[in-house]
């Protein structure tokens, strides 16, 4: 078996696809070969639906992928991609990683991406030694004007995360705002995250599995 022109077959009929499940299906294959420039390949040449379906197997192995990947997809026209480049962005050390987090979450028009964009901002400051307080900034910018309860809630848990850094105070304030939202949920979530601020992750709810 001749694995390198067997990828190649694949990603040429993967980016034929005219449903995504078959492109999904096909992909799934290609990911046994751990072969992203296939899904890359996808990308570029395949139908919308296909590139989807290669955004999100890209995005499932995103620690493995080459941060320009992401990079090149995150101002995709397709939210669908964009939010797949939201995601992988988190798991990548670039230092383009977080600018481009940041501008996602204070510029695209799709509230599902400006959330992944929230969840990811952490983990990729963290990734990359970039915890600062321009995120807090970006992230009050974004709640002055943010309409979406949904994305509004991300952000109010992301702020949590930066219990022990150096922007825990700063963290800490914008939360103190939050707690007065006009959304329950994302009340509750800023008292929730304000008090692991103060007390650490044993301030934090316990989930369940059931």
């Amino acid at each position: 078996m001749n694995t390198k022109f067997d990828v190649i077959d694949l990603a040429d009929l993967m980016a034929q696809q005219g449903t995504y499940e078959e492109a999904w299906t096909i992909g799934l294959e290609i990911q046994s070969f751990g072969n992203h420039e296939a899904f890359h390949y996808v990308l570029q040449n395949g139908s919308q639906v296909a590139r989807r379906a290669a955004a999100f197997w890209l995005a499932d192995e995103a620690e493995k992928v080459p941060a320009e990947i992401f990079l090149s997809i995150s101002d995709d026209e397709d939210d669908d991609i964009r939010f797949h480049a939201a995601y992988g962005l988190g798991y990548v050390e670039h230092p383009k990683a977080v600018p481009t987090l940041a501008e996602m979450l204070l510029s695209d028009k799709a509230a599902e991406v400006r959330q992944t964009a929230a969840h990811s901002i952490y983990p990729a400051a963290r990734l990359n030694n970039s915890i600062d307080n321009i995120i807090i900034k970006n992230f009050e910018k974004v709640l002055q004007k943010e309409t979406n309860d949904a994305v509004r809630e991300e952000i109010v848990t992301s702020l949590s995360y930066f219990f022990g850094t150096p922007v825990q105070d700063e963290a800490a304030k914008l939360l103190e705002q939050m707690t007065k939202d006009a959304d329950n949920n994302v009340a509750v979530q800023a008292q929730i995250s304000l008090l692991v601020l103060k007390n650490g992750d044993a301030a934090r709810p316990i989930e369940s599995h059931n």
